[in-house]
């Protein structure tokens, strides 16, 4: 079956309740067909979404066909292993670009504005990190910090110029093909080969989250499993529940969602989240730089123990007739 039926079908499936709140809504399956993820921009700045092809059976970097390069793999390492170009050698040419942060410089010289951030988004990175945000992560995250979801790097390159110890770790790093992102842009930063399982080798670690994939299950999966491996601090950047980063359900474990919008609004498209316990706190905000119609910010959280969480309650079993309890007394 060709990729553009699949697209087809799958409009054809979608109940039109989902559209009428569209703007409080964000759905949590991880997507069956990886190679359809597409970039999702503010409805009016810029395209919507971009359709990729099927994925193909070369490694990263255009190595031998079928194979990978084993997790965890540095830069330097795929460098030599699987024929990339040089990527330690464009790492310190451009070492000097980063003292003068260029994604904010640019993001101050076109105003904010959305013609400039898809391509903002393919060189540096979704979120723009000022001065005062990253001295806060310098501050907080003594012990260093884990990135899962990398993509350039660009994140871990500036904290690292501050002294920040951080490993970095993305499924597939720029400047691989399997990324579409960020196939063939020069990485900032020396990102590994990794996903959300990484973090069970770094719990000291801060956990930090920029920008987690919409509407897929790996940024939950993260936080979780750095919550049950004892990690007790997650930095994350990117939108409120509602918008276009992380899933329903991730947004539930970070407290910041009150209701279960698939069963109070019998969506059949997006997960049920009743019963949901929010295992992280919010201890502190931050506004950063924003890009024409975006809405993310810097969100530090603290972990909360099992049992003393927030649950998503069930909007189907709450009492119908409040007033009997009084009157059976």
């Amino acid at each position: 079956m060709r990729a553009d039926s699949w697209v087809d079908s799958d409009r054809a499936r979608r109940p039109s309740a989902r559209m009428a709140i569209q703007p409080l809504l964000v759905s949590g399956h991880r997507s069956r067909r990886p190679w359809l993820r597409s970039v999702r921009f503010r409805r009016g700045h810029g395209a919507v979404a971009e359709r990729t092809s099927p994925p193909s059976s070369a490694g990263l970097g255009g190595g031998r066909p079928g194979r990978r390069p084993p997790v965890g793999t540095s830069a330097a390492e795929r460098t030599v292993r699987h024929g990339q170009p040089s990527v330690t050698q464009s790492l310190r040419a451009r070492a000097e670009q980063l003292r003068s942060n260029p994604l904010l410089t640019l993001h101050g010289a076109t105003g904010g504005g959305s013609d400039a951030r898809a391509e903002a988004i393919r060189t540096y990175a979704f979120a723009v990190p000022s001065d005062a945000a990253l001295d806060l992560i310098q501050r907080i995250a003594s012990s260093g910090v884990v990135e899962i979801g990398a993509g350039t790097g660009y994140w871990a390159a500036l904290l690292a110029a501050r002294g920040v110890d951080v490993v970095a770790y993305d499924p597939a790093p720029a400047p691989s093909s399997d990324n579409h992102l960020f196939a063939g842009r020069q990485p900032w930063y020396d990102v590994r080969v990794g996903d959300e399982h990484a973090v069970a080798a770094h719990v000291d670690r801060t956990l930090l989250l920029v920008w987690p994939t919409f509407d897929e299950a790996w940024p939950a999966e993260a936080a979780e499993r750095y919550h049950r491996r004892g990690g007790r601090q997650v930095i994350y950047v990117g939108e409120p529940a509602g918008g276009l980063t992380g899933d329903a359900r991730f947004h539930a474990l970070f407290g910041m969602l009150e209701h279960c919008f698939a069963c109070a609004y019998g969506l059949l498209d997006s997960p049920c989240i009743c019963g949901t316990e929010s295992i992280w706190r919010q201890a502190r905000t931050m506004d950063i730089p924003q890009w024409e119609g975006c809405e993310d910010r810097l969100y530090i959280f603290e972990r909360v123990d099992p049992g003393l969480g927030h649950v998503v309650p069930n909007p189907l079993q709450r009492r119908r007739w409040p007033w009997r309890k009084g009157a059976l007394r």
